[in-house]
């Protein structure tokens, strides 16, 4: 049973790890996604008024 145990107790602490990982990553896949939106708004509006550049690269997202 102690065996048992112990090994259960490694494999959820193996497990917590790998959550924290997968949720950083998620974290750095939403940061980047946001820094890809404001590049995409800055460089239309080089060539359209910025609020115009924004409403069309939240169209183009949504």
């Amino acid at each position: 049973m102690a065996l048992a145990k112990a090994e259960l107790q490694d494999k959820a602490a193996k497990t917590a790890v790998s959550a924290g990982l997968f949720g950083a990553a998620g974290v750095s896949v939403f940061w980047a996604g946001a820094a890809l939106a404001a590049a995409a708004v800055l460089g239309l509006a080089l060539v359209l008024p910025a609020w115009l550049a924004a409403l069309a690269t939240a169209g183009a997202c949504c």
